[in-house]
């Protein structure tokens, strides 16, 4: 019995939809693997995508080890001035 398999994802903002079959037992990675070895266009655009994904992903990694570093340097800069200004222990009087 053949079984019926779908690749989608998405390219900028294209999605692309292949559909694939193969008998039942053997519709897995290697499928997939095989039908993009047939069809070389289809694994350009698979490329172009997970080339974007990683471009991506390496942007926000890049952003939020960034938003690390800011927040640790505020709360140095935050723990330097308390040090730096103690409370005192008379109360104001208006």
């Amino acid at each position: 019995m053949e079984r019926i398999g779908y690749l989608v994802f998405m390219v900028g903002n294209i999605i692309a939809i292949f559909k694939m079959s193969a008998p039942e037992e053997q519709l897995d990675i290697f499928s997939v693997w095989d039908y993009l070895r047939r069809e070389p266009a289809m694994l350009h655009v698979l490329q172009e995508y997970i080339n974007e994904r990683m471009q991506v992903e390496i942007a926000l990694q890049t952003r939020l080890e960034e938003a690390g570093r800011r927040i640790a340097e505020l709360e140095g800069r935050n723990a330097q001035e308390m040090d730096e200004e103690p409370a005192s222990q008379e109360p104001e009087w208006d």
